[in-house]
């Protein structure tokens, strides 16, 4: 708001809240894996707990990917719901879906590494997000509107997933691809990405065409 405008903020408000559609399922598949997960990992059953971090990772892809690519082709009409002046955030929602895309492909992987053990190393990746978050929000907002925060925060994104990801890896062993997750993220891409983004220039980006 104060690198941009209230008006901006509020309609970046508007389509950074469409992506927690998308990131709700990962919170329902932390609470039912995260006590077998932490169990297994206090066991030091690290075959044990890929299998479950793997299985978790799979449904959060295959229940959340849907959701953002509904987003991000049909994002005019999602952000029109609110009237034409929102429709400037079309872009921005896009940025934001695909962002929420490249988090939930890797899982609860910072819960995990928490229940790992890896606690200060979570909070020192946070910090460098929180900073890299910051410091281009204050070079891209001036120039880019709210389309420069949303870069701002894929940027982030990918910075922090990295690291996490990682560092998990690394200290644990987990990591959160398998034939399922693949499978779920492929179709995913098919079904919802590219034919949806066929509907979206074929057809438009009215509610019949996303519900098509």
């Amino acid at each position: 708001g104060g690198l941009a405008s209230s008006g901006a903020a509020g309609v970046y408000t508007i389509a950074s809240r469409y992506t927690y559609l998308g990131t709700t399922p990962a919170q329902g598949v932390s609470y039912a894996i995260g006590p077998q997960l932490s169990s297994l990992l206090h066991r030091n059953d690290r075959n044990g707990a890929n299998k479950i971090y793997h299985a978790g990772t799979t449904w959060i892809v295959m229940l959340s990917w849907p959701i953002l690519l509904i987003l991000a082709n049909f994002a005019p009409f999602f952000m029109g719901i609110f009237g034409n002046r929102y429709h400037h955030g079309d872009a921005a929602l896009v940025i934001l879906a695909l962002a929420m895309m490249l988090q939930t492909v890797t899982g609860n992987n910072s819960v995990t590494l928490n229940m790992a053990g890896r606690s200060s190393v979570n909070m020192a990746i946070g910090a460098v997000g929180l900073a890299t978050n910051i410091g281009m929000n204050l070079w891209l907002i001036p120039g880019m509107g709210i389309n420069g925060a949303a870069i701002a925060w894929l940027v982030t994104i990918i910075i922090t997933q990295t690291l996490t990801s990682l560092t998990l890896y690394r200290a644990v062993g987990l990591n959160p691809f398998s034939v399922g997750h693949t499978i779920a993220a492929v179709g995913s891409a098919i079904c919802f990405g590219l034919i949806g983004l066929g509907i979206h220039f074929g057809l438009g980006t009215s509610i019949t065409d996303a519900i098509v």
